[in-house]
């Protein structure tokens, strides 16, 4: 400890905000696992709403008889609109100066807790992002996010519905394709099919039993007592010989992806997900305006915090938001 025992000097205090700024300096905030791989993750927004258009390009082939005139029909843009809102956390660092003048072995280890302010800035938009797939608001059609009765087309309730919630389905080869099925006939706006959209799928799970049935499932090498699957195994993994899923030779290709904020912020541990993240709208959008900036106050004897308690503090906002996407491209089972 820098200065007299006991003493809170000026250059323990300046290391601590120094210690925090490194850190902060050093993070990438543009990299964000959870939200590039299943959200429309936009980066470069401004103003106070972000505007994702889902544009109708298809339409119905005809024949078209010889000599007659092509039809041609007004296109229909949809949107999903995110409004972007400022996010702090709802606490922070905040030390006194009395806590400095008693820990003479330095116990409190402030680079430690100065890290845990890092930590925490870095989970904001993830959290932001499970707490809009838990909540499974209104999408553009005006249904919950998850339903099983989407309008194809709400200008055309001739189309009918499509459904995105398989029910109750073990995470299991019945239930993966149960839950493949509706995502592969879930239809485009006029009402067709388009299953060779599929290419890459995120297996989203949010609790560690899904999390292993998944690896079982879908051919994750790992090792270890009571993992295997039976009867019998691919050489070198934890899934079955005759697997349907396992990721050699198929037509898709499944990503597991394990997040434990969709318990964390309420939501249901048997609850799982198929999500199309090939497509360029995924099944949610994140939108950022301005990543997590760091405030910090009582490095000088003059700042008002300092002033008034006696304290030092770090914390920090960000701007930004998160909606539902296409509910077209995901896919909600139940486990038992």
């Amino acid at each position: 400890m820098a200065g007299n025992v006991g003493i809170a000097s000026t250059q323990i205090i300046d290391e601590l905000f120094k210690s925090i700024d490194t850190a902060w300096t050093a993070e990438d905030w543009t990299q964000n696992p959870f939200c590039e791989k299943v959200s429309y993750y936009a980066t470069g927004s401004k103003g106070k709403f972000k505007v994702v258009p889902l544009v109708n390009a298809s339409s119905y082939p005809k024949v078209l008889g010889l000599g007659m005139d092509r039809e041609f029909k007004g296109a229909e843009v949809f949107k999903v609109e995110v409004e972007h809102k400022t996010i702090v956390p709802t606490g922070g660092l905040e030390i006194f100066t009395e806590q400095l003048r008693s820990d003479v072995y330095d116990v409190l280890m402030l680079r430690d807790l100065s890290a845990n302010v890092i930590k925490g800035a870095r989970q904001l938009f993830p959290i932001e992002l499970a707490n809009t797939i838990v909540g499974s608001g209104n999408s553009f059609d005006g249904v919950s996010h998850i339903n099983t009765a989407h309008p194809v087309n709400p200008l055309v309730p001739a189309l009918g519905t499509y459904s995105n919630d398989a029910g109750a389905a073990d995470l299991d080869e019945a239930g993966v394709a149960a839950a493949l099925q509706l995502l592969s006939v879930a239809p485009d706006f006029t009402g067709q099919p388009d299953p060779t959209r599929l290419r890459k799928i995120a297996v989203i799970v949010p609790s560690v039993p899904l999390y292993l049935k998944a690896v079982k499932l879908f051919g994750v090498p790992i090792a270890g007592a009571g993992l295997l699957a039976a009867p019998g195994t691919a050489a070198g993994t934890s899934v079955a010989v005759n697997s349907p899923f396992s990721f050699a030779r198929t037509d898709f290709q499944f990503e597991i992806v394990y997040e434990p904020l969709l318990v964390q912020v309420g939501g249901n541990a048997k609850h799982w997900y198929l999500a199309n993240v090939s497509s360029l709208i995924k099944p949610w959008v994140t939108s950022i305006v301005e990543f997590p900036v760091l405030a910090m106050e009582g490095m000088s004897a003059n700042d008002h915090l300092r002033v008034q308690k006696l304290a030092l503090r770090a914390t920090y906002d960000a701007f930004g938001g998160c909606a539902n996407g296409h509910p077209r491209e995901v896919v909600r089972a139940t486990a038992p």
